[in-house]
């Protein structure tokens, strides 16, 4: 039997046995694929600190009576900023689940492996408003997976959203779009999402990283992007994330311990010497019209 080698990023990790690791990989090559780490517990060279959740390794296995056995793991990226940070290791423990339970075994997406690689790498260095990046990996992810929600058009009457200044009056979770104030007149489904937020989702949706960070965000409009998207994903997934739980728990403490960056007024989103500037349009986004 011929062994297999890949880039791959830890998703999960179990203990089977007194020394064994059961082991579940996002790779490039395959796709998500688990794998079984033998003697790994114990391993001072083989494994020796490598098997950790989120890390980017190169991977060595070959297909075993049962599981695939995981032969070598070489890290290429371990990101220690993360997991010295509370809430990075949060944000990087939602997209791992989100990952593991949103992705089928064994079907490789190339920009889906690479999303995740360089929001990881991203999220490492990162200084500014991780609220921001995580709407923008849980945004981008929806796109590349084929369920990424229309934040342009109102899905009964195709009419352009949010161009009036007016609020949504709630999303179809179903048919993956908006409706209108003039489709919905009351609040419908998810309830209201201002003018502010959608066209926050529509910058985002359009532009790279690099040009995300440089916007200036509302407070409100953070809170409403965060609780849409994972409203979002857990309908279509069919369960809640239990990362969830302890990532909501991490916004209730302030900025200063949990290191979220401004819990009120406008969000500064740059990182680094990147600066942080306000675009015309409201939420410091640009109108739909504008690209």
């Amino acid at each position: 039997m011929e062994c297999f080698a890949t880039p791959a990023i830890v998703l999960k990790r179990i203990p089977y046995g007194d020394a064994d690791l059961i082991v579940t990989f996002w790779s490039l090559e395959r796709g998500k694929t688990t794998l079984i780490a033998k003697g790994a517990k114990n391993s001072r060279k083989r494994f020796a600190g490598v098997l950790e959740p989120f890390t980017v390794l190169h991977i060595l296995g070959k297909p075993g009576k049962g599981l695939p056995l995981l032969l070598e793991a070489q890290a290429l990226e371990t990101f220690p900023e993360i997991r010295s940070h509370v809430m990075k290791t949060a944000i990087a423990s939602y997209w791992a689940e989100i990952v593991l339970l949103w992705m089928e075994a064994d079907h490789p997406q190339k920009r889906v492996y690479d999303l995740m690689a360089a929001m990881l790498q991203e999220l490492n260095r990162f200084q500014g408003s991780l609220e921001l990046l995580n709407m923008y990996f849980q945004i981008h992810f929806l796109e590349l997976c084929g369920l990424g929600p229309d934040f342009f058009h109102c899905i009964h009457c195709r009419n352009e959203i949010a161009a009036n200044g007016r609020p949504v009056h709630g999303m179809d979770l179903a048919r993956g779009g908006f409706l209108c104030s003039e489709c919905a007149p009351a609040p419908y489904g998810s309830g209201d999402l201002s003018a502010q937020t959608i066209r926050l989702f529509q910058w985002m949706r359009r532009v790279d990283w690099d040009r995300a960070i440089r916007l200036r965000v509302p407070a409100a409009s953070m809170r409403e992007g965060e609780r849409f998207l994972e409203t979002f994903l857990s309908y279509h997934l069919g369960r809640e994330f239990q990362s969830l739980g302890v990532l909501r728990q991490l916004r209730q403490i302030p900025a200063a311990q949990s290191g979220t960056g401004a819990a009120s007024g406008a969000v500064s989103t740059a990182g680094g010497n990147r600066p942080a500037k306000t675009i015309p349009g409201g939420c410091g986004c640009p109108s739909t019209s504008g690209f």
